[in-house]
């Protein structure tokens, strides 16, 4: 027969196992790519994170070739497990445009600093709003953009160099190849 405690310790246990569970599939719920997507960049110019400048988007692309914009904060734990990636990026001749999204200027600069930025272009979306415009849910989540300025995938959760090769490079290698 059993014992109160064993009981107990049982449906604890029970519960913990469940609530690991589901706190799995929610997470892998959230984490989504759209591959089959052209949507234009929302025409309303950002602040750049440094000068405040606001720059519009079709001043983002450069040399009519694909780009990525990468959306990230300094609160965001996987943002920093994600920047050695996106450095590796860079160090390989992708353009990155990254979009500090929900995050405090100063704290947000402290933090490049530190960690050391992937980015070719820095903005700063402080509310949110720019990021929700196109589609964004949180941080990090990266979209791949066409030479003109259209949003051909975006990925929901970390890349790294895993996600680069299997989801986002044959992607962004095939916008580059029919770039002309």
């Amino acid at each position: 027969m059993l014992s109160r405690m064993s009981i107990t310790r049982t449906l604890l246990l029970i519960a913990g196992v469940l609530w690991v569970v589901s706190a799995l599939l929610l997470t892998l719920g959230q984490r989504q790519d759209n591959a089959e997507i052209a949507l234009p960049l929302p025409p309303t110019p950002v602040p750049q994170l440094h000068s405040q400048v606001p720059l519009n988007p079709d001043a983002w692309g450069k040399d009519d070739s694909p780009y990525l914009i990468n959306i990230w904060a300094s609160w965001c734990v996987s943002c920093r497990a994600e920047n050695i990636h996106l450095k590796r990026l860079k160090s390989a001749g992708i353009r990155i445009v990254g979009i500090n999204y929900q995050d405090d200027r100063e704290t947000a600069q402290a933090w490049l600093a530190r960690y050391g930025s992937p980015f070719e272009l820095v903005l700063s979306d402080n509310d949110g709003s720019y990021a929700a415009a196109m589609g964004v849910k949180t941080a990090p989540e990266t979209l791949i953009v066409d030479a003109e300025g259209v949003v051909r995938f975006h990925y929901q959760g970390q890349v790294d160099d895993l996600v680069w090769e299997k989801r986002l490079a044959p992607i962004y290698n095939s916008l580059l190849a029919a770039t002309p």
